[in-house]
């Protein structure tokens, strides 16, 4: 990766057996978008989305103030000052794992 376009990517993790590919980007200094497998249509990929969403909403983290899941990614948006980016990205991490039980 390289240039202005993925400039906003700060991590990625390569797909598994059950678990699409995840990459992570910045949205400003509140929110952060997490993608999930490639851009096609997959009603599986759709699944793990609402998933993956259920599970980060489920943990109930102070400072996590929504999340929007969208058909192949989620918009976690945050509060600064109470979850900071590192500790945010092991949590959407973590329910991403938590979620593999869908298929992709």
């Amino acid at each position: 990766m390289s240039g202005a376009q993925n400039a906003a990517v700060i991590a990625e993790e390569p797909a598994e057996p059950g678990k699409p590919h995840v990459t992570y980007r910045l949205a400003g200094d509140r929110a952060l978008p997490v993608e999930y497998g490639v851009m096609e249509f997959g009603l599986g990929l759709s699944f793990f989305v609402l998933a993956a969403d259920a599970a980060l909403r489920a943990q109930g983290l102070s400072g996590l103030v929504e999340t929007a899941p969208g058909f192949r990614s989620i918009l976690v948006v945050y509060e600064p000052l109470e979850l900071e980016l590192v500790a945010h990205l092991s949590a959407v991490r973590e329910r991403s794992i938590r979620a593999r039980g869908c298929r992709s």
